[in-house]
C-alpha cells in the first residue's frame, strides 16, 4: 500500500509513536495538546472536537479510552442531521452549477 516509508529513521518513528502514546511525563491530552502529541498544523486545520476525540481514543490508560457507545453518546461526533444537511447542500450546489452551465 505504501511505496515510501513515512519515517526517515527508526528514531523518528520511535519519537512519533511515543508522542502519540503519550509516553512523556508532562502529557495531559486535553490540557497540553501542544506538547508534541499532534502536529501544530493538524491541530490548526482540524475541528477541535475531532482532536479531542482522537486524543481520547489514544489515551495511554486503556480504562480511560472510550467505548463505541461512549463515543456515540458524546458531543464530539457531528449529529447525523448535520452530516445529511451538509451533503444535501453540496448536492444542491452541484446540481445548480451544472444547470447554470447549460
Amino acid at each position: 500500500m505504501f511505496t515510501q516509508h513515512p519515517f526517515k529513521t527508526g528514531m523518528e518513528r520511535a519519537e512519533v509513536l511515543s508522542n502519540l502514546r503519550g509516553d512523556s511525563n508532562h502529557f495531559n491530552a486535553f490540557n497540553k495538546v501542544k506538547s508534541g502529541r499532534l502536529s501544530e498544523t493538524f491541530i490548526k486545520e482540524t475541528d477541535p472536537n475531532a482532536v479531542k476525540l482522537i486524543l481520547w481514543c489514544l489515551e495511554r490508560n486503556p480504562s480511560k479510552r472510550p467505548s463505541a457507545s461512549e463515543i456515540l453518546e458524546s458531543e464530539l461526533l457531528p449529529r447525523k442531521i448535520e452530516i445529511e444537511e451538509n451533503y444535501l447542500q453540496e448536492a444542491l450546489k452541484i446540481i445548480t452549477n451544472n444547470q447554470s452551465e447549460r
